[in-house]
């Protein structure tokens, strides 16, 4: 592994356990349910294994040949729809009082992971 592709990796994986991180503070405070997510939630396995196919497909696509561009942006629309998914079967109960600090801190963990992830895999730096 060339020194390029292992910075980027330590990028993405510094971006993932920020996003981890703030999303259990989050979900310490919360009941988040969604049927995409449930076994007998209404969405049959085939219709969860449709959505998850562009992640996979793109993840083997990644290991595969990690130069190609293609790749990344089909792990990338994989994730997004699996995302979108999740994020339009959701419902949120907040169980315990969350301050605005709190509020800040867990987005910009959230946020700030995500886009540490995506600019460390998309940007292309001078040498």
């Amino acid at each position: 592994m060339n020194k390029r592709a292992r910075n980027q990796l330590v990028w993405v994986m510094i971006g993932l356990v920020m996003m981890l991180s703030g999303m259990i503070l989050f979900l310490t405070k919360t009941k988040i349910s969604s049927n995409f997510l449930n076994v007998d939630g209404g969405w049959p396995l085939w219709g969860t294994l449709l959505v998850l196919l562009p992640l996979v497909a793109g993840i083997i696509m990644l290991i595969v040949k990690p130069h190609l561009k293609a790749s990344k942006w089909v792990a990338l629309g994989g994730a997004v729809l699996v995302i979108v998914m999740i994020i339009a079967n959701i419902k949120i109960v907040i169980q315990k009082r969350i301050t605005t600090i709190e509020w800040i801190l867990y987005g910009v963990l959230i946020i700030g992971g995500v886009l540490v992830s995506i600019t460390s895999l998309f940007i292309r730096r001078k040498k």
